[in-house]
């Protein structure tokens, strides 16, 4: 009798060990529950559906991850939140990356989000048929993306005096300035504002930031340096599930979309530049859509893969325009140890 209350009670203890311990096998080895904390750099919506998507159905955990995913925050930009330790990764614009490294050299580059920039010029006006065009007019650009005028500007040889630059706090604003003729060129976020504008009947000429010159890589994974090293394995899972989640993305846009909207971006009247929650959602499925051809140029479904080329070439870019200190190397905004490790794995 004593014997089989000893037994029993052993079993008790090694349940209660394996549900504390939570311990999986992932990635070749046993490991536990990791913290890993996000920040995006833009709110929560369509434009991290994979991540969003994964994130709501439990991935993270499932494969021992504690995410903590942190929305856009005007007080700080994305770069900001990590180099003071609010996160320890986030998605950042890369030419907005760049100047930031500026101030804080410890911050990398560690994977790609999009292979092309989604960054583009609408023009509503039909006597705006070229970028010179646009010389001694009237554009708009949403707050902290100041870092693409000053780039339009040095790739087209304007002064200051040449392009008048009003910042817009919401798209949506932008997009009426232009409509209303108080503007005549916005800088965009393709996916996001080009859906928009062709749903409410009007069609902009499109001018793309990758097709006249400017081809980094549109957003990226950053973090610290140290960091990085120290997580390789934790920060390849992470892009695995990620990058699982934009293929359900990519295959059923309709479900993930409806996910997305329902949990974190409702229709609300007065905020939104759509005029119903039916807009809304076909909104959101249009922009998943055309984020493909952005993710998967040149890699296919290896959506965050990067190479020395790419960086060698647009570091020197931004270094020829005065964006950014002439005295760096390519190979100090970046590291492809994870990458490697993401896609290795995969063979």
């Amino acid at each position: 009798m004593v014997e089989r209350f000893i037994i029993r009670g052993l079993l008790v203890l090694l349940m209660c060990i394996f549900e504390c311990a939570h311990v999986t096998y992932a990635f070749g080895r046993v490991q536990q529950q990791e913290r890993l904390t996000i920040r995006l750099n833009w709110f929560l919506n369509v434009e991290d559906a994979g991540l969003l998507w994964q994130y709501v159905n439990g991935a993270y955990r499932k494969h021992d991850i504690a995410l903590t995913v942190i929305p856009y925050d005007k007080k700080n930009n994305a770069c900001e939140a990590v180099a003071h330790n609010i996160a320890d990764i986030a998605i950042e614009d890369t030419a907005v990356f760049a100047k930031c490294r500026e101030t804080y050299p410890e911050l990398v580059a560690f994977a790609a989000k999009f292979q092309l920039n989604p960054v583009a010029i609408s023009v509503l006006d039909p006597q705006i048929k070229t970028l010179e065009d646009l010389k001694g007019q009237i554009v708009s650009t949403a707050y902290g993306y100041e870092a693409y005028t000053d780039i339009f500007r040095k790739m087209m040889g304007f002064s200051d005096n040449d392009l008048h630059v009003l910042r817009h706090t919401w798209a949506g604003e932008g997009m009426q300035w232009l409509i209303e003729g108080k503007t005549k060129a916005s800088f965009d976020f393709e996916p996001d504002q080009g859906v928009a504008y062709r749903m409410r009947g009007y069609h902009p000429r499109i001018f793309r930031s990758y097709r006249f010159g400017y081809d980094l890589y549109g957003q990226v994974y950053i973090g610290k340096q140290e960091y990085i090293r120290q997580h390789v394995g934790l920060l390849a899972r992470f892009l695995h599930i990620t990058e699982e989640g934009w293929k359900v993305a990519f295959t059923d846009p309709q479900s993930v979309a409806t996910t997305i909207v329902k949990t974190y971006y409702p229709y609300r009247p007065g905020q939104s530049y759509l005029q119903s929650s039916e807009e809304h959602l076909q909104h959101q499925v249009k922009e998943i859509m055309l984020f493909k051809p952005y993710m998967q140029h040149g890699v296919g479904e290896r959506m965050m893969y990067m190479v020395d080329s790419v960086w060698e070439r647009n570091i020197k870019a931004l270094q020829e325009m005065g964006m950014i200190s002439a005295k760096g190397l390519a190979t100090d905004y970046y590291t492809l140890e994870v990458v490697r490790r993401l896609y290795l794995r995969k063979g």
